[in-house]
């Protein structure tokens, strides 16, 4: 008579294998699943100081945003009123420069400026996440770049 099923040792063979695999995989998922998240509040981010550079132009008038590590708020005049803020987990920092806890605007022509009166003195405003940077430029250009690590 033959004995069927699995002797001791090949179940903890089998066992062993299906620990290490998940020992492996589990991280990288739970790294995947963080750029995921990153990622969609960055694209979240760019999409709605587009929008916010657009009623600018519309409405033939400033309208400002204000950057903090914790998110993004944008008013739609030169006043801090009808704000919306974007928050997340993800943590903002600046790339070049003190520009957090600024106060910036769009004007009529779609420029950035540090206040209703002068354009931002460097060329673009550059924010950092963990794995992608966000480039205000002077000129009107808003995009994300991936970091290289």
């Amino acid at each position: 008579m033959e004995n069927q099923g699995f002797t001791l040792i090949e179940l903890i063979i089998a066992i062993t294998i299906l620990i290490v695999i998940s020992a492996i995989a589990i991280p990288g998922v739970v790294d995947y699943q963080a750029y995921q998240n990153e990622e969609q509040f960055v694209n979240q981010t760019i999409s709605s100081l587009k929008s916010l550079q657009l009623k600018a132009l519309v409405s033939d008038n400033f309208t400002n945003f204000s950057l903090a590590s914790s998110g993004i708020s944008l008013c739609e005049g030169i006043s801090s009123t009808n704000c919306e803020n974007l928050v997340s987990t993800v943590t903002i920092f600046p790339a070049n420069t003190n520009t957090l806890n600024s106060n910036f605007y769009f004007d009529k022509f779609a420029n950035t400026r540090k206040n209703t009166t002068a354009l931002i003195d460097q060329n673009e405003i550059e924010l950092e996440t963990k794995y992608f940077k966000i480039v205000i430029t002077k000129f009107g250009g808003i995009y994300k770049e991936k970091k290289k690590n």
